[in-house]
């Protein structure tokens, strides 16, 4: 399996990897090929299209000068080689032959644990990161990239209040981190998908997302985004008893000894929990009673409850919860 933005005739002495990661120039073009394939399968694809990434293939192999392409090149193979190596960094760092498996190096020149640990950690996050860094781009340059937009990914993010770690991040801090907007995704779009239209309709909620940026939807776009991410996090304690970090859903509390990962205590885990409800019940609060005062605005919102009614009372996933 061959990668097709690396090629072994510019990488005879890893002239391209160099620009992206330290690397010995041992390191052979036939070893990490591999690895660099199976990302560009799983983690680019996936986000330019099928179309755009054959199109940057042709820029790549052509030689035509075009700044735009050049930059998204750089961009993309910088995730692609950072994940690549994370992604397959056990077989990169093994011998295998007919005789077995063996490590590539001796003993006295292998990393720590602590440190394997580091270098993976810091090659998973920067490698993600720079994802959203593509997309950022991709999105600021529409015009130059309309392919983008025939691309799974793209059409995701125009069916959803949350599209980005950007967007996630300006509600519940992340430190822009791709990997928690992965793991909290799921619970997001159950929100999207379920939650909301009960309380709006759901042909008032796709004609907020045709129009987005349209100024009579900005007195409730911030609250409903809100409730979204505090809703969505409150079902990922319900569900998984855990909170959103770097690393996924974990337990987390403070001690002597600064913050530590282990098991909540009951009460601590309700405590928290029920923050995030109460959090989200007030944005939903805020949102709805401006609607409830300006339904003339909004047509599809006043055909959903009607002239004088308002929306129904609504018995979460969690059987706990009950919403007025």
């Amino acid at each position: 399996m061959e990668p097709k933005l690396f090629t072994k005739e510019k990488n005879t002495n890893a002239e391209e990897f160099k620009k992206f990661i330290p690397v010995n120039v041992q390191l052979m073009y036939e070893t990490v090929a591999p690895a660099l394939a199976l990302a560009e399968q799983n983690f680019i694809i996936p986000i330019l299209g099928r179309e755009l990434f054959e199109k940057l293939v042709s820029f790549y192999n052509s030689g035509t000068p075009s700044p735009e392409y050049n930059t998204l090149l750089k961009l993309v193979q910088y995730a692609e080689f950072r994940l690549a190596y994370w992604n397959s960094f056990n077989e990169l760092s093994v011998m295998i032959t007919d005789g077995g498996v063996s490590a590539n190096i001796g003993a006295e020149n292998r990393l720590f644990r602590n440190e394997r640990e580091s270098l993976l950690d810091e090659l998973k996050t920067n490698g993600f990161n720079q994802l959203d860094t593509v997309i950022e781009y991709l999105e600021e340059n529409m015009d130059l990239f309309p392919e983008f937009e025939k691309s799974k990914y793209f059409s995701k993010l125009k069916n959803s209040f949350i599209p980005n770690t950007a967007t996630f991040n300006e509600i519940y801090n992340t430190n822009n981190s791709r990997l928690v907007f992965l793991k909290m995704k799921y619970f997001i779009e159950d929100v999207e998908q379920v939650t909301v239209p009960h309380f709006i309709g759901r042909k008032f909620m796709e004609a907020i997302l045709d129009d987005i940026d349209a100024e009579k939807y900005a007195p409730i776009l911030t609250q409903l985004r809100k409730f979204i991410v505090y809703m969505a996090i409150y079902n990922g304690i319900s569900e998984l008893h855990k909170i959103p970090t770097e690393k996924g859903l974990i337990f987390e509390k403070n001690s002597s000894d600064g913050k530590t990962s282990g098991p909540l205590s009951r009460r601590e885990l309700d405590k928290t929990s029920d923050y995030y409800k109460t959090q989200a019940e007030a944005y939903r609060v805020a949102f709805m009673y401006y609607l409830n005062q300006n339904k003339s605005e909004y047509p599809e919102y006043k055909e959903f409850v009607g002239d004088t009614g308002t929306t129904p009372q609504f018995r979460g996933i969690n059987k706990k919860t009950f919403f007025a």
